[in-house]
């Protein structure tokens, strides 16, 4: 049987694995939007505010 500790660390492992994936598919939607701004097209951006 795993320590509390152990248990614990797993558990802060997997949130820190997971805030990561959410930050980078954040990142590259922002970027998306930007890129979309630059060539004109917001509409692009407000699809994704929409989600």
């Amino acid at each position: 049987m795993a320590a509390p500790e152990q248990r614990a660390n797993t558990l802060l492992r997997e949130i820190v694995i997971c805030l990561a994936r959410t930050i980078a598919d954040l990142s590259r939607r922002v970027k998306s939007c930007l890129s979309g701004l630059e060539h004109g097209v917001n509409a692009h951006c407000q699809g994704i505010e929409q989600e």
